[in-house]
């Protein structure tokens, strides 16, 4: 299953006025999306999540974090640009509390994003006793070949979103949006293929490229190519010696997909930002908040275990529950043939806030209560580290002396035992670097305390274990 965002109409449901206005072959503006709907009692998380350490993520030290921090810029502009937009309710977080950390990942340069996000968000495993395992499939963006109207005998035309959407996709293929088309499928399995993974592209005659953005579908529940009882190749081989018989079977499918063409050469998600292949994920966004970072531990048959840090940038119409998310693969036809291979089993984290290093509530407004404060199972104890395990850092520095500067200005006086200050090298590439730190806790509860101290004096600081 391919499962994708045909529903990602519902945030620009509002393109269909500019849509009649402009010509058919115009650039449409997409605006941004409408708010998430807000989750039922039976679809949230509650008494599903609890709250685990990094190094209880399988394969967390492995990932490429300097990546997984350029998506989440994509979805910090999302927190920063539509705050009424983002829902937190169920997780008991707020959105100035998800934008406060995106301001702070500035400081970091790239070869720290890990130290980032273990120091500013915490891990939620969703499974109550054990990891839940659920089904991850795949979708990409595809590029078919196709002509701007009128469309040529035999080719599908690509409709406007009509201010009556319920006509089914056999009335449509009938003739009854005649005149609203605004681009043309060479090979109408092509047109049904872009429908079922959502946005795409077309390559003209003349060498160019239009892409385009989904307006909205008609509203009728969707069925993807096995409730069919075929494949898409399947299909393609049918539609090359039998195409009425081909049709036929896709008119068995009553969900209609509607476009506009996209002011710019991206693919956007349902959060309303461009997609990350690999990065960016859908998901059933009445229970995971659009802009949340997750991650996966994956494994399928014959494919190699996929461990890494994705976010949830978009939704989809067979996107249901915790047990279904679909991996963005990327664009053009390599990407859409491993996206039809890919079916795994994934255990999911997703990682929220950490409370201590967040700023004081506005006033006038209290503050929220800790994240899951009623929905979480307990926390796990703090385990008790060996003495110098953990430690707080300061700053990491291309010089020993900027480093020690720094360190003497910020924690002026002698701290006596067991804490001490110094500094030491970080291997990175690209040059000797040095950090900043104060040493000798006795455990991360105490290096926390001590750095949430240090952040209220307006001190960027970074609590750990070693």
């Amino acid at each position: 299953m391919f499962a994708r965002a045909m529903n990602m109409g519902r945030w620009i449901a509002a393109a269909v006025m500019v849509g009649g206005l402009a010509a058919c072959a115009s650039p449409t503006v997409v605006p941004p999306p409408l708010p998430p709907t807000p989750p039922s009692p039976a679809m949230t998380l509650r008494g599903q999540l609890v709250q685990v350490t990094f190094a209880d993520l399988p394969g967390w030290r492995n990932d490429t974090f300097e990546a997984a921090l350029t998506a989440f810029g994509r979805s910090c502009e999302y927190f920063s640009r539509h705050p009424d937009r983002w829902d937190g309710t169920a997780l008991g977080v707020r959105i100035d509390e998800m934008d406060d950390v995106c301001k702070r990942r500035h400081s970091f340069p790239d070869h720290a994003a890990r130290e980032y996000f273990e120091s500013y968000f915490v891990p939620y495993r969703v499974g109550a006793v054990t990891p839940i395992r659920n089904t991850l499939t795949a979708y990409a963006s595809p590029r078919f070949a196709g002509h701007m109207p009128p469309c040529a005998p035999g080719s599908a035309p690509l409709y406007r979103k009509p201010p009556r959407g319920e006509y089914s996709r056999e009335e449509i293929s009938r003739g009854a949006l005649k005149g609203r088309e605004i681009a043309c499928v060479d090979d109408p399995v092509d047109a049904f293929d872009l429908q079922i993974q959502g946005a795409g592209s077309l390559h003209l005659p003349n060498g160019g490229e239009v892409y385009l953005a989904t307006e909205g579908t008609n509203g009728m529940p969707p069925k993807m190519p096995s409730e069919l009882g075929v494949t898409m190749g399947q299909l393609r081989q049918l539609s090359a010696t039998d195409r009425g018989a081909a049709i036929k079977i896709m008119n068995g499918n009553p969900r209609y997909t509607y476009y506009v063409i996209s002011s710019d050469s991206v693919v956007r998600g349902a959060m309303g930002k461009p997609l990350t292949p690999r990065r960016s994920m859908a998901v059933d966004s009445s229970i995971l908040p659009y802009g949340l970072p997750i991650w996966l531990d994956a494994q399928g048959s014959g494919q190699p275990t996929l461990q890494r840090l994705m976010f949830a940038h978009d939704t989809g119409s067979k996107i249901r529950g915790v047990s279904r998310g679909d991996y963005y693969m990327g664009a053009g036809s390599a990407a859409m043939d491993e996206a039809r291979r890919f079916k795994m089993q994934t255990a999911t984290y997703i990682l929220l806030p950490h409370r201590p290093f967040m700023v004081q509530a506005p006033a006038g407004r209290p503050a929220s209560p800790g994240p899951f404060a009623a929905v979480a199972s307990p926390a796990p104890a703090m385990k008790a580290a060996e003495p110098a395990g953990a430690f707080v850092q300061l700053g990491v520095f291309s010089a020993e002396q900027s480093a020690q500067r720094h360190l003497d200005q910020v924690v002026p006086l002698p701290l006596g035992p067991p804490l001490s200050k110094q500094v030491e090298p970080v291997a990175v590439q690209g040059g000797a670097r040095y950090r900043a730190l104060v040493t000798g806790f006795t455990g991360e509860a105490a290096a926390v305390s001590y750095c949430s101290g240090l952040r209220a004096r307006g001190i960027e600081c970074l609590a750990k274990l070693r």
